[in-house]
């Protein structure tokens, strides 16, 4: 700090100065005489330590002395120049962590492409065709697939909700499913679980019925409403019938065999307590059949049995049931009879059909006749083996009587029924 007289001389230095009294400063600061101005500001080194300062000076009173203070710019301006330098810093960092995070979020962006391109490509490789709605029930996305499976192109699946399949699946018993009761459906509005119920479905390109596996899975939570998943099962469903035909049916004639006749005779007795008319049982056994046999060979025989198969299944009524034993032993169920006369009827419908002659071929027939043997419910039984079992019994007294006799085990009774 300075105080200076109209001749340029100190009158007053700060204490780091005190030496410099009464000396002249040529220039460093202005002269209260130099300039009609009365106060000012300037930059500059001083003459007596060279440091750099900024002075600020005032005339006083009638101007013959003027105050000046300097001010050292260094430690003045070192708190603004920490600020900006910190600033700066800071900045630096602050686009380096920006820097970091775009090239992190770049990284995760394309983790994420590799890993949605790589789910694609198992989504549309994928042996099982997916379809995804939304709550609404619309189809939002589908695989390639599915279009395979059901014969959709992918546009008509987008364009479409899961109602366009209302009567369009059926049943494992061939009805139609109602939109109410589709797997999708059910899931979407019940949030049931679906797992792989097999339905039948038209494929439009084959005009077959193809049969799938289907599975559906609620999505609310993930924001959608249903994904539905599934398989063609039209081969191992086709193997699996053509397994359960052969361990229920007869090889050679395709009719019953003894398990599902079975099966079939216990139906039968549950359902007499429910529907009026008499169940009976017939057991045949072929007469003849076996100079037919050593004669024209086992052929010839296999022939006939298949012929009187056929036979059999026209002349008996829709829910009547036939089956092959083995050999030549058939059993014939007949369902509700409604008197003994509807029952003479189809007994001499029987007899008939086994004794018209059969056609061997190169001009050779054959004829067998048929002895059979009558049970009745329930007056011969109410169970199944029992039924079979005085049949067969009633079968043998007919074969002992002779040729084309129909032997009634109850009624004791015999007729020659062709």
């Amino acid at each position: 700090m300075y105080v200076i007289r109209r001749d340029g001389s100190y009158l007053a230095r700060s204490l780091s100065l005190s030496q410099a009294m009464t000396e002249r400063e040529p220039d460093e600061v202005p002269h209260p005489g130099r300039s009609g101005r009365r106060q000012g500001l300037l930059e500059r080194d001083s003459d007596f330590d060279a440091v750099h300062r900024l002075i600020g000076w005032q005339k006083l009173g009638t101007g013959d002395m003027a105050a000046a203070v300097g001010l050292d710019l260094d430690a003045v301006m070192s708190p603004v120049e920490s600020y900006i330098t910190q600033s700066r810093l800071r900045s630096v960092a602050i686009n380096i962590l920006l820097l970091l995070i775009c090239v992190l979020i770049t990284w995760l962006i394309m983790r994420l492409q590799r890993h949605r391109a790589m789910l694609q490509a198992i989504y549309d490789v994928l042996p099982v065709g997916v379809v995804v709605t939304d709550p609404q029930g619309h189809i939002v996305d589908c695989n390639q697939m599915s279009e395979q499976l059901l014969g959709l192109e992918r546009k008509v699946q987008l364009s479409s909700d899961l109602s366009r399949f209302e009567g369009r699946l059926y049943h494992a018993d061939g009805s139609r499913m109602s939109a109410a009761e589709l797997p999708g459906m059910r899931a979407l509005l019940g949030g049931e679980l679906v797992h792989h119920e097999e339905v039948g479905f038209i494929h439009p390109a084959q005009k077959a019925m193809c049969w799938l596996s289907i599975s559906a899975i609620p999505c609310s939570d993930a924001g959608y409403g249903v994904v539905i998943a599934f398989i063609d099962i039209t081969h191992s469903r086709n193997h699996r019938q053509a397994v359960e035909h052969i361990a229920f049916h007869d090889a050679l004639t395709g009719l019953p065999n003894r398990r599902l006749l079975s099966d079939r005779l216990n139906q039968a007795l549950s359902r007499t307590a429910r529907q009026p008319g008499r169940l009976v049982v017939c057991f045949l056994d072929l007469d003849g059949f076996k100079p037919v046999n050593d004669k024209h060979g086992h052929d010839a025989g296999d022939a006939l049995l298949m012929e009187i198969a056929k036979r059999l299944q026209k002349v008996v009524r829709t829910g009547d049931t036939v089956a092959r034993l083995g050999g030549d032993e058939f059993v014939v169920v007949l369902n509700g009879l409604g008197s003994a006369q509807e029952m003479d009827d189809v007994l001499e419908r029987i007899a008939a059909a086994v004794a018209t002659p059969v056609e061997l071929g190169a001009s050779q027939t054959a004829q067998v006749t048929a002895s059979i043997g009558v049970a009745m419910h329930p007056e011969d039984g109410d169970d199944a083996d029992t039924l079979l079992r005085y049949a067969d019994q009633a079968m043998y007294r007919a074969k002992q009587s002779g040729q084309c006799i129909c032997h009634f085990r109850r009624e004791g009774r015999e007729s020659v029924v062709w």
